[in-house]
């Protein structure tokens, strides 16, 4: 992430389908199989909702590269055009809204990740100036090995998270819709057209008494 100055607005909204739905709870993040294949639920280390861990996560990054930086809670389900207005009203000179789509592990002996995040960028006036999206279905740890899977899926699940999210801000299109307004170059006064080569050279002129 490119540093800069700007003061940003964040919301990040849960869309995920079993969340919306009320199958899963906010702090679904993935399942679990025994070695029979029975399924548990994995939920957040924090005890947070998922797009709560996903702002903190989110907005420390964003610290750290310099910008200022304030959470906006807009509920799960409003719509876009809600998000934008929200943002716009902190008056923050970007507003970032992400929308989790689909964000579920699933382990039994190795590993896999089901993503679907996206991000959208308005200005201060609260047109969108950027937009991003990762989305995909990676194997984070092969399988074959029953020693310890969750230990293994943990990390494996923890670094991908970083990963995707460090992704997702480095997005081109996300990168120059966060990049500080360019400094106005100096203003420059017209160079005095050159003398003719033929025209005698000039004196300066004699003060007027």
């Amino acid at each position: 992430m490119q540093r800069g100055s700007l003061g940003l607005a964040l919301a990040v909204q849960d869309w995920r389908p079993d969340v919306a739905t009320g199958a899963k709870r906010s702090t679904f993040v993935g399942l679990s199989r025994n070695n029979v294949g029975k399924r548990s639920d994995v939920k957040t280390v924090s005890g947070q909702s998922l797009s709560a861990d996903f702002a903190d996560s989110i907005r420390r990054g964003l610290k750290t590269a310099g910008y200022s930086v304030t959470t906006v809670d807009v509920g799960e389900r409003a719509l876009l055009q809600q998000v934008r207005l929200e943002l716009l009203r902190t008056g923050a000179q970007r507003g970032l809204a992400v929308q989790i789509q689909q964000w579920k592990s699933d382990t039994f002996s190795g590993t896999a990740l089901d993503y679907d995040v996206a991000l959208a960028v308005f200005d201060a006036v609260g047109q969108e100036i950027g937009r991003a999206a990762i989305k995909g279905h990676d194997v984070l740890v092969y399988g074959g090995h029953f020693i310890d899977p969750d230990v293994r899926a943990a990390q494996a699940i923890s670094e991908a998270y970083a990963r995707k999210l460090e992704e997702l801000l480095n997005a081109p299109a996300i990168r120059r819709a966060l990049a500080p307004p360019a400094a106005a170059p100096p203003e420059q006064r017209p160079a005095a057209p050159a003398a003719p080569p033929s025209a005698p050279a000039v004196g300066p002129t004699p003060p007027v008494l």
